[in-house]
Formats: structure tokens, C-alpha cells, sequence
């Protein structure tokens, strides 16, 4: 796939290291629960369409009973303390490692998102922090921002050359917005 990672419309983007995930069901109102996978993952849990990191993992709020884990490395270990932590509770966690690709986008990142998702990205909609379950193009992504020229792209394996191919052209000379980047 190409990486680029830097057009002459100001955006790059490229793959970056391979990063363990595991999706995470469990009722997310239970106070103990949330506790605990807390303090197994020494991270603050997200709120509502947000994404929290921390010491190696980010956690994206999915759904209301669903989150995703993005760790560094194998995850193994954190996967384990989690397993720990919550023996005896009603969870599920699946290791989705080999479902999910991500991509890092910079550069006039808002401009770029903006020609292929329908969520509203304006600077007052779309925060650092934020986590939008969406579209871009013909595919589901998921996305957020990391700082205000850096944003983090999943899809699925099986359309990750689609997304390259798209994210190739969207970041092309000629296709600037100057919507929210000037």
C-alpha cells in the first residue's frame, strides 16, 4: 500500500506500527466493573464517543457496551490484567488484532476527512479526543484526532486498500478545501 506522507496538498498519511486491539462487551453503567478495567488498564475511561489514552493503550467508546482496546505491542500482558481484574464478572473480550488496520493522516486533516465522511468535523463538533464511528467513502471507519494535524483511521482489514487508494486521492494537488486549514 502507499504510504505518503507528504502531498502537495499539505496531508500524509501512512500505516503505523502494528498495534494489538480487543473488543471489550460489558454492561459500562456497572460502577465496579468500570472500576476495575480501569485500574487494569491505568487508563480513564472514555465518556460517550470519546477515546482516552494512556501508558500504551487507547480505549474508544464504541457503544454503550462496547469499547475498543488499541495497545501497544502484543497487548498480551494487558489482556491478561484485564482478565484478572474482571474474573468472576460478566465481560467479553475477543482479540480483534487481525479484523482492524490503521492509518495516521496529517496535514490538513479536517479538509481531508471532510471530503468523505458525513459527520459534521468543524473544529466545534469534532475535538481532540473525540471518536466518530462513520464513513468515509463507501466504507465504515472509525476515526479520531490525536492533535489538530494528526488523526488515526480504522477500517477493516479487508478495505484497507480501498481506504489507501481513497486517502491517496484526498490528499492529491488540486483537491484542497480550505475549509477548516488555510
Amino acid at each position: 500500500m502507499p504510504e505518503i506522507e507528504n502531498s502537495n496538498c499539505g496531508g500524509g498519511f501512512h500505516q503505523p506500527p502494528i498495534r494489538a486491539m480487543a473488543m471489550f462487551r460489558g454492561s459500562l453503567s456497572d460502577t465496579e466493573l468500570t472500576t476495575r478495567l480501569a485500574a487494569a488498564l491505568d487508563v480513564n475511561l472514555p465518556k460517550k464517543l470519546r477515546i482516552s489514552a494512556g501508558n500504551g493503550v487507547d480505549v474508544a467508546w464504541m457503544s454503550p457496551d462496547e469499547l475498543l482496546l488499541m495497545m501497544d505491542g502484543d497487548g498480551e500482558r494487558t489482556l491478561n490484567a484485564v482478565g484478572d481484574a474482571l474474573r468472576g464478572m460478566h465481560h467479553l473480550i475477543a482479540d480483534v488484532s487481525a479484523m482492524r488496520v490503521e492509518f495516521e493522516l496529517t496535514g490538513p486533516v479536517r479538509d481531508i476527512l471532510a471530503k468523505g465522511t458525513p459527520a459534521d468535523v468543524s473544529p466545534n463538533s469534532f475535538k481532540i479526543g473525540d471518536f466518530r464511528r462513520s464513513r468515509i467513502g463507501q466504507i465504515q471507519a472509525a476515526y479520531w484526532l490525536t492533535d489538530d494535524t494528526t488523526a488515526r483511521i480504522i477500517c477493516r482489514r479487508s478495505e484497507a486498500e480501498y481506504l489507501s487508494g481513497w486517502l491517496e486521492v484526498a490528499v492529491a494537488k488540486g483537491g484542497e478545501l480550505g475549509f477548516y486549514h488555510r
